[in-house]
């Protein structure tokens, strides 16, 4: 299962979804790391590829990529997503693997501002959902432009199931807002549908919310996390002050120009 916005220069912030066959895995084993290709429509393509740190086995954790390295000084994973490197927070919540061979059998990553992808985990019903967790960037407080993240609804059944509206709720639910719904109130047998999840903060430090959605008799919930830098900085200038400056040294240029005009007048009449 592959949700993300790709972090692609010539394509950042398009959202690519892609589930089952539609997702093939070359590698997946703690020694090697994982390396994944999608197809997440018939005209766009994705790709995971995510290596270990020198000597050490993929764990589960949080970790603070610095894009590529050398592999035999690799300190952290390194990760390509459509063969760019990503830089900054990546969290590896779940990693099960087989302890005779390393092979990875359950994975769930998390990059935040981009996305999510993860195998192996049991389904609960027909219908997927594209991430289970979202994790935005640190930001400032009242910037215009919202953070947002696309949620993808997938019905992989053979009936029709009945959805309801995505809704935030939790401690600090006015930070986090849904838009851009296009989930009606009935997903046909294999049929998709997506909402966005925006990311606005209003108070500092970390935020957590989650967006419920009734989806048939159950309901999902997706948890959401985010961060605001503390305080604020702001820079003010005037050309008041400027201007004024400027007076002040055209009034004392001219005070000295008169100033040694007198004193030329004064030697001339001396002599």
């Amino acid at each position: 299962m592959l949700q993300i916005l790709s972090p692609n220069l010539a394509d950042r912030g398009t959202p690519q979804f892609a589930d089952g066959p539609n997702v093939r895995r070359f590698v997946a084993d703690t020694t090697r790391g994982i390396d994944a290709r999608m197809t997440s429509s018939p005209t766009s393509t994705a790709s995971f590829t995510l290596t270990p740190p020198d000597g050490k086995p993929l764990a589960a954790g949080s970790y603070r990529l610095v894009g590529s390295q050398q592999a035999d000084f690799a300190s952290v994973p390194t990760l390509k997503i459509n063969d760019d490197y990503v830089y900054g927070a990546f969290d590896i919540l779940d990693l099960a693997s087989n302890p005779t061979n390393g092979t990875i059998t359950r994975f769930d990553a998390v990059v935040p501002g981009i996305g999510e992808f993860r195998f192996g985990e049991d389904k609960a019903g027909s219908v997927l959902l594209g991430a289970n967790s979202f994790s935005f960037k640190k930001t400032f407080i009242g910037l215009k432009k919202n953070a947002e993240q696309v949620e993808t609804v997938h019905n992989t059944g053979t009936t029709a199931v009945a959805l309801g509206k995505p809704s935030i709720a939790g401690a600090d639910a006015s930070s986090f807002s849904v838009m851009s719904n296009t989930c009606r109130t009935t997903l046909a047998a294999g049929a998709a549908c997506t909402f966005r999840v925006g990311f606005a903060p209003k108070t500092a430090g970390p935020l957590t919310a989650k967006v419920a959605m009734k989806i048939g008799t159950a309901n999902k919930a997706v948890r959401l996390t985010g961060s605001a830098y503390l305080g604020t900085t702001s820079i003010t200038s005037s050309g008041e002050g400027h201007r004024q400056q400027g007076e002040d040294d055209e009034r004392q240029q001219l005070e000295h120009r008169h100033a040694r005009h007198r004193r030329r007048l004064r030697l001339d009449v001396h002599r």
